[in-house]
């Protein structure tokens, strides 16, 4: 811990430092990786924190370059290279250089975490071409130990050795606190209480917790809910035959260990309710009355809470969270501490005496954990107001104003980072210790153009992080988004319909596979596994899915002078939230998901044309489509046009696809069927069985429509990227049923 360094003494060039020495200044240290490591191992407990920093933060290949004396990596230049150039334009010094962000005597909102950068591997001067060398840098923490002099200028803080620790929760009870004061996150005192809440008592009543039912919103409360992983350990639940028992008391011995510490954590916040769905839904039960009445209500169970517990680090409910951090770190180094005054406005600078010690030490991860790879629980940390996220190696607040971690950094929330409340438009007119209902503070909004572009922009963001993670039932794909939805359905004004909205309908269509789009958007390739959902639906599929939200792309979409189609029909059938749930799976006459677009339908055929060698347009080498032909390689491929097509040249490349799936593009379809949709996009389709075709007139009309003669239906298996905007012109408009 700090304030027990190690007795080693320093080295020679380590006992200078000091916060003066390295404040917004470059420290010559050692003069290459190899004497640090070397310092290190002899025990200079300075050099080994640097060193370890470096060793923890630079790649392998990096290190060894440096260990080897071979500064230029052959990513950046050749061996040979380097050996003919001249050794003395590659600086190898370990240099440190300190980034204070003081406090001052004002009260800042948000906290810059003050560092040290340890670095070596630069270039030395400029005009060297073709040569770059390979740089080892990171960065070491400095903080203050609260009650010293120090801590009042220093923001950052010590990371407790365990979650449990009483000065976590007086943390806690601080955010919580400020929030209240002085943010608009909370929603009031006394919400409405979800249909069943746990009854933890207070602190120190350990046996008083029971199960209870609230009347269906009839009774008003402060509540904390949880979001966890629920993983195999999750045994004792709330059955049928447990009901009863659990209304008369729940013995929290025999609850699993995420649980117990979640109402342990309610209890010191001094909450009397606590939302857990184990507890709360009814499970196991055959036909899921209770969850598919349950499920749905999420926006209000989460949005509603008064907190909400986020359990990161566990990937089980077994686990637990109060527990010992893994995380092991070197002893810390005691460095002096002093800041720079003014005196009296005058440009010298004058640096006040000592106030006593700062640390150096590893940077604290603020990894969440394995909660942000699960699928149920991203809505409840979007629909949440303010999260205490338990994570990997420290506690960290998110509210949709501030971000708060631990180890004291402070900065502004931007509600759209992974396990982050969202920032949903308020009501401006509600009054002042009044509980505010969401939904109606939502509907103030709605006129705005503005904000209806700017929610579905944050839609498709929100989706792609969504899509990303894991669950452990398919069937669920719908329902674990739905919350979102249904906050999202009253400012759009819109109907959602297996998770497109019909005001963007072109745009929603047009997703696609989000693989090959680099590590950055954690992107997951698609597999095709629910069969309960239309294949026009991104519902259908697991991994990411990406829709177009960059630039200007809302303009495209939106114009109707780019739309090359009209949706003649688009509806599903039972639950708007959870249609997959709620479909009959065994009519296999339905045609209630069925949707219908009158457009040009066109065949075409693969091109034996070399991919990595056609010449691309410019406009499909973007972030989003094909920014990396190789990464592309499994789900793209080169269509031309059929022998009998009079329109074109035979074997001529007419458009590029993107296939939903790596398996759908080694399925070799005999042929495939292109449906442009907008100028430079469309459906690419495979034909799918005889079903009744709807009647044009009545569809004309406005109508549903009556199902008379026969025509082939057809199956999305991905997109089209237009190449030949003549081929795809020419034809005729016809209506097209795809399933």
């Amino acid at each position: 811990m700090a304030g027990n360094e190690a007795p080693m003494m320093r080295c020679e060039l380590c006992q200078p430092l000091t916060i003066a020495v390295l404040r917004n200044n470059e420290y010559n240290h050692h003069p290459n990786l190899v004497s640090l490591r070397d310092s290190a191992t002899s025990g200079c407990p300075t050099c080994n924190l640097f060193w370890t920093c470096l060793a923890k933060s630079s790649i392998p290949e990096a290190i060894n370059s440096h260990l080897n004396g071979r500064v230029y990596g052959e990513d950046h230049g050749t061996i040979k290279q380097h050996e003919a150039t001249n050794a003395a334009l590659t600086d190898t010094a370990i240099r440190l250089r300190g980034e204070l962000h003081d406090l001052g005597d004002e009260n800042k909102e948000t906290h810059i975490e003050s560092v040290i950068w340890v670095s070596s591997g630069r270039r030395y001067e400029p005009g060297v071409e073709n040569l770059w060398p390979t740089s080892v840098f990171g960065r070491v923490k400095l903080y203050a130990l609260p009650g010293t002099s120090a801590a009042k200028w220093m923001s950052g803080r010590e990371v407790a050795v365990t979650s449990s620790n009483e000065n976590c929760f007086q943390l806690i009870m601080q955010w919580i606190n400020v929030c209240d004061r002085n943010h608009d996150c909370s929603i009031g005192e006394f919400p409405l209480l979800p249909k069943r809440v746990v009854d933890v008592g207070s602190f120190g009543q350990e046996a008083a917790s029971i199960l209870r039912e609230t009347g269906d919103g009839g009774l008003c409360g402060k509540y904390a809910a949880v979001s966890y992983c629920w993983g195999a350990g999750q045994t004792t639940v709330t059955t049928r035959e447990s009901f009863e028992q659990f209304k008369r008391g729940i013995n929290i011995s025999e609850l699993s260990r995420s649980l117990q510490d979640a109402i342990h954590v309610t209890r010191k916040l001094g909450i009397r309710y606590i939302w857990i769905d184990a507890l709360c839904i009814i499970q196991n039960e055959e036909n899921l009355d209770d969850f598919k009445e349950e499920s749905v209500k999420m926006a209000d169970y989460y949005g509603n809470a008064y907190i909400t517990i986020a359990v990161g680090s566990a990937a089980s409910s077994q686990e637990g969270f109060l527990n010992q951090r893994t995380s092991s770190k070197p002893v810390s180094c005691a460095l002096d501490y002093s800041r720079p005054g003014w005196n009296d406005g005058s440009p010298e600078s004058r640096m006040d005496p000592s106030l006593g010690s700062v640390y150096a030490g590893l940077l604290s991860s603020s990894d969440v954990g394995p909660l942000i790879t699960r699928g149920w629980t991203f809505q409840e940390a979007v629909l949440s107001h303010r999260l205490i996220i338990f994570g990997q190696n420290q506690i960290m607040w998110k509210c949709q104003r501030l971000e708060c971690h631990e180890d004291g950094l402070m900065q502004k929330s931007s509600g759209l980072s992974y396990c982050s409340p969202y920032k949903w438009p308020m009501s401006t007119d509600t009054l002042p210790g009044k509980t505010q209902d969401y939904h109606s503070s939502l509907l103030t909004h709605r006129e705005s153009p503005q904000l209806r572009k700017r929610l579905l922009l944050d839609w498709y963001n929100l989706l792609r992080q969504y899509t990303t993670r894991k669950l452990g039932n398919s069937e669920d794909k719908m329902a674990a988004m739905a919350g979102i939805a249904q906050k999202m359905a009253v400012c759009l004004e819109s109907r959602y319909i297996f998770g497109i909205w019909e005001i963007d309908a072109i745009r929603g269509l047009l997703w696609r596979n989000g693989s090959g789009l680099g590590n950055v958007l954690r992107s997951v390739p698609l597999q095709r596994t629910n069969r309960s959902a239309p294949s026009w639906s991104w519902a259908c599929m697991d991994g990411s899915i990406h829709v177009e939200n960059y630039g200007h792309a809302d303009k495209k979409y939106a114009d109707p002078a780019n739309h090359r189609a009209e949706i003649v029909r688009m509806r599903s059938v039972g639950s708007t939230w959870d249609p997959i749930r709620s479909r009959d799976k065994n009519d296999e006459k339905d045609q209630a998901s069925t949707l219908i677009v009158r457009g040009v339908l066109k065949p075409a055929q693969r091109s034996d044309e070399d991919f990595l060698q056609y010449p691309i347009k410019k406009r499909w080498l973007g972030t989003f489509w094909l920014p990396n032909r190789r990464k592309c390689l499994s789900v793209v491929t080169l269509l031309e046009s059929m022998q009998e097509d009079a329109n074109i040249r035979p074997n001529e490349v007419i458009g590029i696809a993107v296939f939903d799936t790596a398996a759908d593009k080694a399925n070799g379809y005999d042929k495939l069927y292109c449906l442009r949709i907008t100028a430079s996009l469309g459906l690419l389709l495979i034909p799918n069985r005889l079903a009744a075709q709807p009647d044009t007139s009545a569809l004309a009309a406005g109508s549903p429509g009556s199902f008379q003669n026969t025509q082939r239906q057809y199956s999305r298996v991905g997109v089209v990227l237009v190449e030949d905007e003549k081929w795809f012109d020419s034809g005729d408009y016809e209506l097209v049923s795809i399933l």
